[in-house]
C-alpha cells in the first residue's frame, strides 16, 4: 500500500494525523512525510489545521 494511502487511513481511524504520528506509525523519513501530505493537502484530500509545531491534519471534506 502506498504510503499516500496508509496516511489517509491512518487519518481516517484516529480522526486527525500529525507529521510526528505519521513518521512514528509508518517508519517512514519526516521529510519524505510533509512531503506527502503537503500533496494530500494541495489534491483535497487532507485538510491542514494549524501551522508549525501544533499543525494537524484531518480527511478532507
Amino acid at each position: 500500500m502506498p504510503l499516500e494511502e496508509k496516511m489517509l487511513a491512518s487519518s481516517r481511524e484516529r480522526g486527525k494525523i500529525t507529521i510526528t504520528d505519521a513518521v512514528t506509525l509508518l517508519s517512514a523519513n519526516r521529510n519524505t512525510v510533509k512531503l506527502h501530505l503537503r500533496q494530500l493537502v494541495q489534491q483535497g484530500y487532507l485538510e491542514q489545521h494549524g501551522t508549525g509545531k501544533g499543525t494537524w491534519y484531518s480527511v478532507g471534506r
